[in-house]
């Protein structure tokens, strides 16, 4: 169990990772095509059509999924453990593309330095 920082909320309650779906594929490497599949179908349009980065997120947990960055990646999570899913590059949608599209990320560093949230 640990504390998942999501700056738009605060810290959270301690939670438990074993009880998310996606504990056991946490990493590009575990999920096999399928679900990655699967995955895309669901949030690839979302990051396709957010106009702006809170739109994006918005969009995001209302699938369930979370946003975060670490270590300089984009990373989609589970929205209520904070596990690890796969990077925006899996997607399709890489984080330099989506600053292209829209703007710059706020984003506020972690203790650690290594990852953050966004600011907004």
């Amino acid at each position: 169990m640990y504390t998942y920082m999501n700056a738009t909320n605060g810290p959270s309650q301690d939670r438990d990772t074993a009880s998310s779906p996606w504990s056991a594929t946490s990493g590009v490497d575990a999920l096999n095509s399928e679900a990655a599949a699967a995955l895309r179908s669901v949030v690839a349009p979302i990051f396709r059509t957010a106009g702006d980065w809170r739109e994006l997120q918005k969009k995001l947990a209302a699938k369930g999924f979370g946003l975060t960055f670490r270590k300089g990646h984009m990373v989609l999570t589970d929205i209520a453990t904070g596990v690890a899913i796969c990077t925006g590059k899996f997607l399709g949608t890489p984080l330099k593309e989506m600053s292209a599209r829209l703007g710059r990320p706020q984003i506020v560093a972690l203790p650690g330095g290594l990852s953050g949230d966004f600011l907004h």
